[in-house]
């Protein structure tokens, strides 16, 4: 998915914005070694999208420090979650985290708070303006001012242009934008 996407952004991700079809999972693995060995016997010719009946405790796949770790602690995924299923695997769409009913690994060996924030979606900070500064470069062109009106757009002139539908195209045109033209 692409991470301009309109889902939300969850922390420790494995597709930022995650995948909400095969062919999305597939361009992600097209693109990550780790994500191909993750994800070695997923089965792409049998994956549907199914939404979770029931709150489900499950241990979920993460990212950290660019490797894929599974959670120590059994994780509840919320009824109504989108998941991709393959008959065998399950997948969290909202991330592309593998979802898994008995514990996996490697576990992380370093304790961290990942399992308490993996399901807080990342918020943007908003850009504060008023702090920017004007910045000088050599790398940056010289500032222009642009040139006069007359050089952006000239004036339409019937018969200039060799295409007569365009001149045409451009006559109704005149016509339209002005009220006292004759029709």
């Amino acid at each position: 998915m692409n991470p301009q996407a309109t889902h939300p952004i969850y922390p420790f991700s494995l597709v930022s914005g995650g995948v909400y079809s095969a062919h999305d999972l597939a361009r992600a693995l097209a693109t990550s070694n780790s994500l191909r060995a993750h994800y070695a016997n997923f089965d792409f010719k049998h994956v549907r999208l199914i939404r979770i009946q029931n709150d489900t405790p499950a241990f979920v796949s993460y990212r950290k420090d660019g490797q894929i770790f599974w959670t120590k602690h059994k994780l509840t995924l919320r009824a109504g979650e989108l998941v991709l299923a393959d008959g065998r695997y399950l997948v969290r769409a909202r991330c592309a985290n593998q979802i898994s009913f008995a514990p996996q690994e490697p576990i992380d060996p370093i304790p961290s708070d990942v399992e308490q924030r993996i399901d807080v979606p990342i918020v943007p900070t908003p850009m504060d303006y008023t702090r920017l500064r004007e910045v000088s470069s050599p790398l940056l062109p010289p500032e222009q001012s642009a040139p006069p009106a007359t050089l952006i757009a000239r004036a339409y002139t019937p018969g200039r242009y060799a295409d007569a539908a365009y001149d045409s195209g451009m006559q109704r045109l005149q016509r339209a934008a002005d009220p006292y033209a004759k029709l």
